[in-house]
């Protein structure tokens, strides 16, 4: 009956715009929050932006957000027990071999860092120092205790979800995953939430665009079940 997508991040202006348009045409409202850099902040502002939401009378939530560091990946490659190399860009896809060896390091380096924290959350999300991540899993576990359904949308809110389910498996009954990714990190991480995400676009842009029209899809499904009943 309502649903709120809220986007997490430093976005461009342009993508907003799209997002905020896409979001009107479907009867979405949209959130934008700009995350603190302080990871703890970070987390109180997506569990206080979820609390807001769902006081609001939101029944789901889309929740998207961009982050180009490592630290998505190397939480995934933690949790998953995935080793990095297997995380990175191959083929086509990684023909910058300047590139690929800088994010090979810091995938390396990251995951090196973070393993001793591997069941401390908190503390592991302050050595990633991933705002982005961090918000996410606030407002993914804030969500999933408060018994709202949340679509994921972007790599680093599936690697925020991740890291709650690592903390709570049941949580993970309230969210599904907006789409399929061309991130090998993404989709490793999709595997160990056991989902199979709703759209297979590879939109990657994490603006919101996917989670909207992921829940377009929802919309429909809803009301093919009711004339059904």
């Amino acid at each position: 009956r309502r649903a709120r997508c809220i986007v997490l991040g430093d976005l461009s202006i342009e993508l907003s715009v799209r997002t905020t348009e896409l979001a009107s045409m479907l009867e979405i409202g949209v959130r934008g929050e700009q995350v603190p850099s302080s990871p703890d902040d970070a987390f109180a502002l997506g569990t206080n932006a979820a609390d807001a939401e769902i006081e609001a009378g939101a029944d789901i939530l889309v929740l998207a957000g961009a982050d180009e560091s490592a630290a998505p990946d190397v939480l995934v490659s933690l949790l998953t027990g995935v080793e990095p190399v297997a995380l990175l860009p191959r083929g086509g896809d990684a023909v910058d071999t300047p590139q690929w060896i800088r994010r090979a390091e810091a995938l390396r380096d990251g995951r090196r860092r973070a393993a001793p924290l591997r069941n401390s959350p908190d503390e592991l999300l302050a050595q990633l120092g991933s705002p982005v991540v961090a918000a996410a899993a606030g407002c993914a576990l804030r969500a999933a205790a408060r018994r709202t359904a949340v679509v994921l949308d972007g790599l680093p809110i599936v690697a925020g979800a991740l890291l709650c389910d690592d903390i709570q498996y049941r949580a993970r009954q309230w969210w599904q995953v907006a789409d399929t990714s061309s991130e090998r990190a993404h989709r490793r991480a999709v595997e160990q939430l056991q989902m199979k995400p709703i759209l297979d676009l590879e939109t990657g842009l994490g603006n919101g665009t996917a989670g909207i029209l992921a829940l377009a899809v929802l919309r429909a499904a809803a009301a093919v079940e009711r004339d059904d009943d």
